[in-house]
Parts: structure tokens; sequence; C-alpha cells
């Protein structure tokens, strides 16, 4: 969520105290509360819960902001003059970035795919541009990135979106008209990503045009199987997955309910491990350092029992919202 983390003598508490309470934080800044099975909307008490912790939360989130203090003094925010860091953005400011510039996208075009097409290629060349010194100069560029956080990573939204616009209730595409389109985006994007390749090469740290177009081939060819194995089944044998998820012989209702808020599965899985060090539970981290084997089998049983406990505070009536 943050690349830069304060420092220990500067911000004079613990930093990993500092971690757990910001992603804590976040998860009460984002909360929507409500009883598993009551009305739509909430009752009133339920709303004024959930208003009075995105309240809490967001008051935590300033407060953690203005007690922040890097290596050398450096704060994250200032009043006056009026400063703001945007180191400390990390993941989740490109994430955002890229959410605006695809909710824009969005309200003009709607799920017109032609038009989606248009703008992702747009938003690719926006980094061919950057990269040839077209925003030089510009006052926009130094406090965020043209190229990448406004053009290629938004790209990866778009293309999302445009994934995603066969599936719009209202515009149905059949099975086998899904499948060709799934089929021609995975070999779109993996031949746009093979002809930019000489030019930038491909590297996420630099969110590069082909290694975007390479992770949108890779997305939609893992969601293709996924497709194929849970929908189209599901379609050919007349069955139809319910919003209450499990149902027998299909993995449709696990992976449901498994997804059904992965925002706060990432917020949990990253409030984790700064808080069971602070417990002096080092562990978690000792294992993961242990070898390649113990890593990936403990972040995969980790990942688990994230996400069963997810959906367990799903059930509950707790799940985060914008």
């Amino acid at each position: 969520m943050v690349n830069e983390w304060p420092d220990a003598q500067r911000l004079g508490w613990s930093p990993k105290l500092w971690q757990t309470l910001m992603y804590l934080a976040a998860i009460l800044a984002f909360s929507a509360i409500a009883p598993p099975h009551g009305p739509r909307p909430p009752a009133r008490p339920w709303r004024i819960l959930s208003l009075t912790c995105r309240g809490l939360g967001l008051a935590a989130l300033m407060w953690l902001a203005f007690a922040w203090r890097g290596g050398e003094g450096e704060r994250m925010v200032t009043l006056w003059p009026f400063t703001l860091r945007a180191q400390w953005w990390g993941i989740l400011g490109l994430i955002g970035w890229a959410y605006l510039v695809g909710s824009i996208v969005y309200l003009v075009f709607g799920t017109q795919r032609t038009a989606l097409l248009g703008c992702l290629s747009l938003l690719l060349c926006l980094f061919a541009a950057d990269r040839t010194g077209l925003f030089h100069g510009l006052w926009l560029r130094s406090h965020i990135g043209i190229g990448d956080t406004l053009g290629s990573l938004p790209a990866i939204t778009v293309a999302g979106m445009l994934l995603a616009s066969i599936l719009n209730p209202t515009d149905a595409l059949k099975p086998a008209a899904r499948l060709r389109f799934v089929t021609l985006f995975i070999a779109g994007t993996a031949a746009g990503a093979f002809l930019l390749k000489g030019l930038y090469g491909i590297s996420k740290n630099l969110a590069t045009p082909s290694w975007c177009l390479v992770s949108c081939a890779i997305t939609a060819a893992i969601w293709l199987v996924f497709h194929i194995v849970c929908d189209v089944r599901d379609e050919a044998r007349g069955t139809r997955a319910t919003e209450k998820g499990w149902r027998s012989g299909t993995i449709t209702g696990v992976l449901r309910v498994a997804g059904q808020n992965v925002l706060l599965a990432y917020l949990i899985s990253n409030f984790l491990p700064p808080a069971l060090d602070l417990l002096g539970q080092g562990w978690f981290r000792e294992i993961l350092q242990s070898g390649l084997t113990a890593a990936i089998f403990t972040s995969a049983v980790s990942g688990v029992l994230i996400l069963g406990a997810s959906a367990g505070l799903n059930r509950l009536g707790f799940r985060l919202r914008l």
C-alpha cells in the first residue's frame, strides 16, 4: 500500500504500530456494516454504525498522515505551505488513479467495445508520448507520472472493462461468441506485447506497454479457463449459479464466496505482518524467508485463511465499499 514507512527515530514510536494502525484505519474508513439478511438499505442504526466506523477510520488516517516522519524529518503532508508527498501512495495510489481514469472512460462511453478499445490504445500512447518528452515541463508531470500512472496502468483497467463488457446483461453474448471474443482478445494483447517489446522491454516497475498487455493476456487466459469450467459448463447443463453461491458439482460458488470482497482480503493480508511483528510473532516472516517451498506453502495457506476470514466477515454483514 505504501512504498515508504516512517522512520522510528523521527516518528518517536514504533513504525510497526503505525503500519498496523494505518491498515486498520483503512479497513474502518471503507467499512459498510449491515445485518446479513436484513432489508436493503439497512435500518438507521446500522447506517449510523457504518458512518461512525468510517468517520473514525478517516480521522485516524488523517492523524497518521500528519504523524508520519521520514528519515530526514520530512512530513507526509503539511498545511502551510501545503505539500503532499506522493511517494507514500504506493500500489493503492496507482490503483486509485487507474480506477479514476477507468471510471471517466466508463462514464463517457459505457460498455461500447469499439470506444473502449480506442481508449485502451490512446492510454498506451500516453506512455510513448511521455517517453519522447512531450509532457516535459508540464506542471502535472511534476506531481504524477503521465505515461504510467495516467497512461499504461489505466489501460489495464480499461482492458478489464472491455473484457467484462461481454458479460453485460443488456448485451450478453452467446457462449460461442464469448469464447471467440476472449480468444481474439488474448491473441491481440499478446501480439501487441510482442510488437512493443523492442521499444521499452517488459517491466512491471516501469509499467511498460508490453508488460501491461502481457498482464492482460495472461489474466484473460486464466479467466477463460475458469469461465469454461464454471459458467459455460453450467449453461450447457441448464443451470445457473445463484447469488448465495454453493452449488453441488461446480466450483462457481466457492470462487464467488472467496471473491465477494477482495479489497478486505487485501487489507487483511497487509495488516497481519506488521501486527504479528508488533506482537513479537516474527515466525511468519522467518518461514517466508526460509526457502521457496516453505514460502509457497505458507502463502497458499495464508491466502486460503485470509479469504475465508474475509468471506466470514462478509456473511456477518461487514463489507468494504468506496
